[in-house]
């Protein structure tokens, strides 16, 4: 959560961030395109925080979205 909250919120605030539940490979993509994009200073392992923490508590399944 730390690290979501001093990377992420560099450019957004946390509400924004988890307003939406997304697929985990909707996070991979968007993380990705962010980190990617934004040249936001962020090491492997801390992209792999940030993907881990936001799948584990943000994330969807693709099964949902057939409701």
């Amino acid at each position: 959560k730390n690290i979501v909250s001093r990377i992420c919120t560099e450019c957004h605030g946390p509400e924004e961030i988890t307003s939406l539940k997304r697929t985990p490979d909707q996070w991979r993509r968007l993380v990705t395109d962010m980190l990617d994009r934004r040249e936001t200073r962020a090491s492997e392992a801390e992209k792999t925080l940030i993907l881990d923490y936001l799948i584990a508590h943000f994330s969807r399944t693709s099964q949902e979205d057939k409701r």
